[in-house]
């Protein structure tokens, strides 16, 4: 759980620092990070894993960037 939150906030922060490009990693991992967001984030399982409140800021600020049905090559 930890190894792929782990990843999607790395490919967030390439993201965010213009390494990768936005609109190919949004229509790449959008459902991806979103279904894993949705499961790993969930309070019991934060709670149960120790994570901090926003142990995974990044990821979280791009999702939110990201509104739905917006996607560029869709």
């Amino acid at each position: 759980m930890a190894t792929v939150m782990n990843y999607l906030e790395g490919i967030a922060i390439g993201v965010q620092q213009g390494f990768y490009n936005d609109a190919i990693v949004r229509d790449h991992l959008e459902d991806i990070m979103r279904d894993h967001v949705s499961e790993f984030l969930a309070p019991a399982v934060v709670q149960a894993a120790g994570w901090g409140s926003n142990e995974y800021g990044r990821l979280t600020t791009l999702l939110g960037k990201w509104q739905p049905n917006n996607t560029h090559f869709r």
